[in-house]
């Protein structure tokens, strides 16, 4: 269920909005709208799963335009979905510096660190996105929550450990779903229960919602 969980965060809600652009503009005659074509096709590859032909996409617009926070975001993104967890958090360390409010950078930061197990840092991180901006705050205790569930199946922890972590998790998920009643933060609650075997909680948070609108 964890595999499920983490599978439709990231395949069906994309951590931030994207952008298109008509693809009628020309490179010789206008790169600001050139780089712009190229994120448009990029994010459509994203949404397709071509994270291959996203990734040479943004690349080639980060050529033309190295300081563009879209590409920069991108171009951070499709590097995590990738494994590139190192040159996703520097790409996105370089936004950062350029818009530090911009808190899709901070969310999608921290999922690369998750990749690299390093909880720590990634929940600091979070920590900040939450001070940058109060209007994705659900978005931000889901990524916390998304988190303390990847923690949870470290080799090293004790049981008692685990059942803090869970707890945890399952406290930041709720929180989430308290601001902005979305499914898919239900259904992270349910599965967290299910994990936890406590199959009365998740059969409770699963039949609570059991006509979603996905609406990620």
């Amino acid at each position: 269920t964890a595999t499920i969980r983490n599978m439709c965060y990231e395949n069906l809600q994309l951590p931030f909005t994207p952008i298109y652009v008509d693809d009628n503009f020309s490179k010789d005659i206008d790169k600001s709208y050139y780089v712009l074509r190229l994120l448009s096709k990029g994010y459509s590859q994203c949404f397709n799963n071509n994270i291959v032909s996203a990734y040479e996409l943004v690349n080639e617009a980060y050529g033309i335009s190295k300081n563009d926070p879209q590409v920069l975001l991108l171009k951070g993104f499709t590097e995590y979905l990738l494994g590139k967890f190192d040159d996703a958090v520097n790409s996105l360390d370089d936004l950062l510096k350029i818009d530090p409010t911009l808190i899709d950078a901070y969310k999608i930061k921290a999922l690369a660190l998750n990749g690299k197990h390093n909880f720590t840092t990634a929940l600091k991180i979070l920590d900040k996105a939450l001070l940058a901006d109060t209007h994705k705050q659900d978005q931000v205790y889901n990524i916390i929550g998304l988190t303390y569930s990847r923690w949870i199946a470290e080799p090293e922890l004790s049981n008692s450990e685990r059942d803090s972590l869970t707890q945890t998790a399952i406290a930041f998920y709720e929180r989430a779903y308290s601001l902005k009643p979305e499914p898919g933060y239900q259904f992270n609650i349910a599965t967290q229960f299910a994990d936890n075997k406590d199959s009365i909680n998740a059969k409770k948070h699963f039949t609570q919602h059991h006509t979603w609108s996905w609406m990620w």
